[in-house]
């Protein structure tokens, strides 16, 4: 008895199962893929709705706000004074550790390299006692965006250490605290 020979063949499939086969597991993929993006999509929505929320918040509280005198009109020391002893005595006692609010809209100031960590409810009017330096950070480190003079009025705004943040004419920048007083300074007579 002579043995027979079985040949196991490989069997083939069809083409178009193939295909059938190709297109089942892209079409798993793609609804995969959709889950997954509707899910980062609506993720999104949602935090764009909480970000247009707060941004109304604050347009609101910005509202609600003193206005600022106008950086063209004489100063007179006398009344400013006045003025400043009506007020709180000093600005650190109403300080609030915020970001900076509405009403302080730093965007595109460019200048600046640290924005406040601490924010005054309003502005505060100082006068410069010396040349001083308007920097764009709270230290000698950083860049000089330009010199002011002596009793040069600024408006406070925030505080950081030894540093005050303050505005001049359109440009923010820090100022050393021990260069500003709330009078200003008496030039020496010849």
């Amino acid at each position: 008895m002579t043995g027979r020979r079985v040949m196991r063949r490989t069997q083939r499939h069809n083409p178009l199962y193939i295909l059938f086969i190709c297109q089942l597991a892209a079409i798993a993929l793609l609804l995969v893929i959709s889950l997954v993006l509707g899910t980062k999509l609506g993720n999104a929505r949602r935090a764009l709705a909480s970000a247009n929320t707060q941004i109304e918040q604050l347009k609101a509280a910005g509202n609600k706000t003193e206005t600022l005198p106008e950086e063209s009109a004489p100063v007179d020391p006398a009344a400013e004074e006045d003025a400043q002893q009506n007020e709180q005595s000093t600005p650190e006692e109403s300080v609030q550790p915020t970001q900076p609010s509405s009403w302080l809209d730093l965007t595109g100031h460019s200048e600046l390299s640290v924005l406040p960590e601490t924010v005054f409810d309003h502005y505060y009017s100082y006068f410069t006692t010396a040349g001083v330096n308007l920097r764009s950070g709270p230290g000698t480190g950083y860049a000089r965006i330009r010199l002011l003079g002596t009793n040069e009025r600024v408006e406070a705004a925030a505080k950081s250490g030894d540093w005050t943040f303050v505005k001049s004419g359109d440009q923010f920048g820090w100022i050393s605290s021990e260069y500003l007083s709330t009078t200003i300074t008496q030039t020496p007579a010849n």
